[in-house]
C-alpha cells in the first residue's frame, strides 16, 4: 500500500508517496520490479481572499477597520496565506459641527446687545470641533430707550445720587441726576 502524498509547500515543488515490499522473493520468484516511490509535481495556486469589507463606524479612539476572509488556502509552491494582511485600520477624518443661521433669541436691549442662538445641522464626530451655538451681538437699541421716561429704568443708564445740604435745616434733600 501507498503511504499518503507528501505535503506540497511553499519551498517543496514535488510530492512523494512511498510504498515497501511486505515479502521478498524467495525459492526463485521474481524479484519486485515496480517502483517503491513514486513522486508528482505540486500543483500551485496562491492562497485567494475576500475583497474586503466596509469601512466599520469610527470608534472611541476615532479609527475605522475592515476586513476580510481566507477563501482557499495555498497548495503545493503557491503564496501562502500568512502573506496577506486580513484587517485594516485608519484613523478617521474629523468632522466639524455644522450649525444654521443665527436667530435672534431676545429684542434689541437698550444696552445695544441681544442674544443670538442656532441650531446643530449636524453633531461632530471623530474629534471635530463643536458648534458654537449662542452668542451676544451687537445692535442698535430701539427708539424707546432713548425717551425720558425710559432714561431712569434702563440698564444702560447711570444714576447718580448727590446729597444737598441746607445750612438753615440742617436736613438732607436727595437729588437725582440720570446720566446716559
Amino acid at each position: 500500500n501507498w503511504t499518503e502524498w507528501s505535503s506540497c509547500t511553499f519551498a517543496a515543488t514535488t510530492a512523494i508517496r512511498t510504498r515497501s515490499v511486505l515479502k521478498e522473493a524467495r525459492y526463485g520468484g521474481k524479484p519486485c520490479t515496480t517502483p517503491l516511490n513514486e513522486t508528482k509535481v505540486c500543483l500551485s495556486a496562491n492562497c485567494k481572499v475576500s475583497i474586503w469589507s466596509n469601512w466599520t463606524l469610527c470608534d472611541s479612539t476615532s479609527k475605522q477597520y475592515r476586513n476580510r476572509t481566507i477563501v482557499q488556502q495555498a497548495m503545493g509552491a503557491g503564496l501562502p496565506c500568512s502573506f496577506y494582511n486580513l484587517t485594516q485600520s485608519q484613523q478617521c477624518e474629523p468632522e466639524n459641527c455644522v450649525a444654521g443661521e443665527w436667530k435672534n433669541a431676545s429684542e434689541c436691549g437698550c444696552d445695544g446687545w441681544l442674544q443670538q442662538s442656532r441650531d446643530i445641522i449636524k453633531q461632530a464626530s471623530n474629534l471635530g470641533l463643536p458648534c458654537q451655538l449662542d452668542r451676544i451681538a451687537k445692535c442698535e437699541p430701539p427708539a424707546s430707550c432713548f425717551t425720558s421716561t425710559s432714561l431712569t429704568s434702563t440698564t444702560s443708564s447711570r444714576t447718580e445720587t448727590t446729597n444737598t445740604n441746607t445750612s438753615t435745616t440742617s436736613t438732607t434733600t436727595p437729588t437725582t441726576t440720570t446720566i446716559s
